[in-house]
């Protein structure tokens, strides 16, 4: 005998189905197998978490009930059901997506549509159309207002605005930024490998900060990040665009190594529910850090593109710049729609520079967006290959740079550290000297260095020998090298050595 909980929720089910039916709603799973629901040109998951504000609301629309009490929980598990057995398969998709077969660009706009764009084709079509197979949203619920009046005045904005106030130390610099952060996110889907651009210089007086949040705010999503977790940033998800700020040698640890590494390389990142479900991230947004050090690790170094800041003209006024982005954003993105087509229809046709052989996709995607704005823009001919030409200059393969430390610890290591000779490493014979962190530290703050280039504790200064390469030493401890008796571990002393070769 069904009970008279059970009775109500059957009879809130149908009324629930039948208002999704009368407003043109449609079920669809996405490639986790969550089902959602389409309604007035909003997604609405069907789940029972408190916190899901849009089921909420539809429940109240359609029942006048919240989902909070029993008979509303056994009513949405009666939804579920039934959307079980009416759902399509569709690809969720935040930002923007491309067509299977990279043909096409599919961006959402304020009106609720997709903005199709073709090398051949420039027009809207409905979000979750079954010819494409995709609902596409906007993380943040800021999409553009596509008004293609003037795409002449929306380019200069785009120049004016978010390129020419780039503080960069080489100017070329500025429109590998621009086109990075400012375009390429809405094709960031046709590239497997993508370079992650590292703002770097000065602390105040960088611009890399401001610079960096000129797109997030040109896209319509917010602020930088500054104190996120690496958690907090898998539970977001492909925002598009990811600006990391302040990021500085001691916050990288293992996971948002790793973390940044996905966003170059990518792969199939799983995690669970609260529910156990396994939820999976497939996309992943365009990487962007600013940092005073630069980022450690080789192989994260290996992905990253360098760019200098350093303010050096008058005091530009932040919040004017960023107000007039905000106001003209709608204007210079829908003009940059325009880029985005000729690019469709020019790449591929020119041979382009390999600086980096790991991200030469990502360079030639950039090169030929520049060479579509040198077209779209009507820049005089031969604009775009010059910039190409300095781009390829500046971040080609070069020799590692000496770390700011370097020279303090050679000192330190032949004016004071204990020495053993004729060591041989790795097949090269030369000097270890030994010590520890809190020795080291000590040693080096004697030397009188920059506050900024000296780590405040023997932790700090334990990662950044740990996670920098260096020129004329090597840094070994008893993991790497346990047949050396000086380097095992002592009571709480973790011991260390630093290997010079006599070749250097």
């Amino acid at each position: 005998m069904v009970d008279h909980a059970e009775q109500e929720a059957a009879a809130l089910a149908i009324r629930l189905v039948r208002y999704i039916e009368r407003h043109d709603g449609r079920f669809f799973r996405d490639e986790d197998g969550q089902l959602q629901i389409i309604l007035a040109d909003r997604r609405i998951p069907i789940t029972f978490e408190r916190s899901n504000v849009a089921l909420a609301g539809l429940m109240v629309n359609a029942c006048g009930i919240t989902t909070l009490s029993q008979k509303a929980q056994c009513a949405i598990q009666r939804l579920q059901i039934i959307a079980a057995e009416k759902a399509a398969r569709m690809k969720l998709c935040r930002f923007s997506a491309t067509s299977a077969d990279g043909e096409r660009i599919y961006i959402p706009i304020a009106n609720g549509n997709l903005l199709c764009i073709g090398a051949d084709c420039h027009h809207e079509v409905p979000n979750g159309d079954d010819e494409n197979g995709m609902w596409i949203e906007h993380p943040y619920e800021e999409p553009f207002q596509y008004e293609l009046d003037h795409p002449a005045e929306g380019l200069a904005l785009f120049e004016q605005l978010l390129v020419e106030t780039q503080a960069c130390v080489c100017p070329e610099m500025k429109w590998l930024v621009g086109l990075q952060a400012g375009i390429f996110p809405y094709i960031r889907t046709l590239f497997p490998a993508r370079l992650i651009l590292e703002l770097r210089g000065p602390s105040q007086l960088g611009g890399k900060t401001s610079g960096a949040q000129r797109f997030t705010l040109l896209h319509g999503l917010g602020e930088v990040k500054g104190d996120c977790s690496v958690a907090a940033l898998n539970n977001e998800g492909d925002v598009g665009l990811l600006v990391l700020d302040n990021r500085e040698q001691a916050n990288f640890d293992q996971p948002l190594v790793d973390y940044c590494l996905f966003l170059s390389t990518g792969a199939q990142r799983q995690r669970s529910t609260a529910e156990g479900r396994v939820r999976t991230s497939r996309g992943r947004p365009v990487g962007i850090i600013t940092t005073i050090e630069g980022v450690p690790k080789q192989e994260l170094q290996a992905r990253c593109v360098t760019v200098e800041y350093l303010i050096r003209s008058e005091h530009i006024d932040r919040a004017s710049i960023e107000r007039e982005i905000c106001r003209c954003r709608h204007k210079i993105l829908s003009a940059l729609t325009i880029v985005l087509a000729k690019y469709l229809e020019i790449r591929g046709r020119h041979r382009n520079p390999n600086p980096r052989p790991n991200l030469s996709e990502n360079f030639a995607a950039v090169a030929d967006l520049l060479r579509a704005f040198e077209e779209v823009a009507e820049k005089p001919k031969g604009w775009a290959e010059q910039i190409i030409t300095v781009w390829a200059s500046e971040i080609g393969e070069r020799e590692p740079e000496e770390n700011e430390l370097e020279h303090p610890i050679c000192r330190a290591a032949h004016e004071g550290l204990k020495c053993r000779p004729n060591v041989n490493y790795n097949g090269r014979t030369g000097s270890l000297y030994f010590t520890n962190c809190g020795e080291l530290l000590t040693v080096l703050q004697k030397l009188n260095l920059p506050d900024r280039s000296l780590p405040k504790t023997p932790e700090g200064l334990g990662r950044r020998l740990r996670n920098r390469r260096f020129l004329s030493f090597e840094v070994i401890d008893e993991k790497s090298r346990p047949s050396i008796p000086e380097l095992r571990r002592t009571g709480r002393a973790r011991l260390l050595g630093l290997f010079f070769p006599d070749d250097k």
